[in-house]
C-alpha cells in the first residue's frame, strides 16, 4: 500500500491486560501486540497562555502518528519505542492514544489512520 505520507518510523502497538498478584490484588500488565509497525510520528506543541499572568505558557505535546491502512488501531492500545530507519528509540513511550481518524483514499477505501496521544507514566 503507498501512501502520500512516508513512513520512515516504526512503532510498537501493546495491549492490556490484568493479572492477580499473590496478595489477591489485579495488576495492569501491557503486552506487544503489534511490533515494528511502520508509521509516521509527528510531535507537535500546543501552546495556551492564561490571560492573568501574561508571560506564563503552558505547553501541551500532541504526538501525532499516522498508521496503514491495514494496522487495527483501538483507544486501548499504547504506543511504546518509537524508532527511526536507523533504530534509534526517538520516543520510549508509553504514549496513551487520544484520538484515532481513519482517512480514506482516493478510491474510498481506507488509506491510513491518523492517531494523536500523549504521554503517560504507568504505575
Amino acid at each position: 500500500m503507498s501512501t502520500y505520507v512516508r513512513m520512515i518510523h516504526k512503532a510498537d502497538l501493546y495491549s492490556k491486560s490484568t493479572t492477580t498478584t499473590a496478595a489477591g490484588q489485579k495488576k495492569p500488565v501491557w503486552s506487544k501486540v503489534y511490533d515494528t509497525i511502520k508509521c509516521a510520528y509527528i510531535p507537535q506543541f500546543n501552546d495556551s497562555r492564561n490571560a492573568l499572568t501574561q508571560p506564563v505558557y503552558a505547553f501541551n505535546e500532541i504526538l501525532n502518528f499516522v498508521f496503514e491502512g491495514k494496522i487495527p488501531v483501538q483507544y486501548s492500545y499504547r504506543i511504546y519505542n518509537v524508532r527511526d530507519r536507523l533504530g534509534n528509540v526517538l520516543e520510549p513511550g508509553p504514549i496513551e492514544i487520544t484520538s484515532i481518524i481513519s482517512v480514506p483514499g482516493f478510491s474510498g477505501k481506507l488509506h491510513h489512520i491518523e492517531v494523536n496521544g500523549q504521554r503517560v507514566i504507568d504505575s
